[in-house]
């Protein structure tokens, strides 16, 4: 290995062994088989969030959709069009408010959903194989304690 690379490596694994690299090569590692694992349900991640949160709020217009999802106005257009045409949602107009559209998720779409949520937990599961239940519980805990210390902000 040359002088350059084994700098490259050792640098590397210097990073990952922070927690902040260590997190960032796992959800790397875990986006990638996540996205393998909806592609062969012929979903990607933006149309799971958008029928889940339909499935719990459905009637939602696209735009307060977008915020509850976090995902742009254009692109939850863009992408309730595609899943209007594939069957996944149904738009109608706003009793009250006919210009506004309530958007609705499909038997279709909770199918779709289903099958994409099963993908996911498959990922979930091969990531945590290694890991007793015990060791489950004390990362789930250790990640929320995590994500509620930065959402404090300063």
């Amino acid at each position: 290995m040359s002088g350059t690379r084994e700098r490259a490596v050792k640098r590397y694994r210097q990073d990952t062994a922070s927690v902040g690299g260590l997190l960032w090569r796992a959800n790397r590692l875990f986006e990638r088989a996540g996205d393998e694992a909806l592609a062969r349900v012929d979903l990607v991640r933006s149309q799971v969030v958008l029928l889940d949160v339909l499935r719990l709020a459905p009637g939602l217009s696209g735009s307060e959709l977008a915020r509850r999802a976090h995902l742009s106005v254009p692109g939850v257009a863009v992408s309730l069009v595609q899943m209007e045409r594939r069957g996944w949602v149904r738009r109608r107009p706003h009793p009250a408010h006919l210009r506004l559209l309530e958007v609705f998720v499909t038997p279709e779409g909770n199918r779709r959903l289903a099958r994409a949520q099963k993908a996911l937990r498959s990922v979930e599961a091969k990531g945590l194989k290694r890991m007793s239940p015990p060791q489950r519980a004390a990362l789930k805990v250790a990640l929320g304690r995590l994500s509620e210390s930065l959402a404090e902000g300063d």
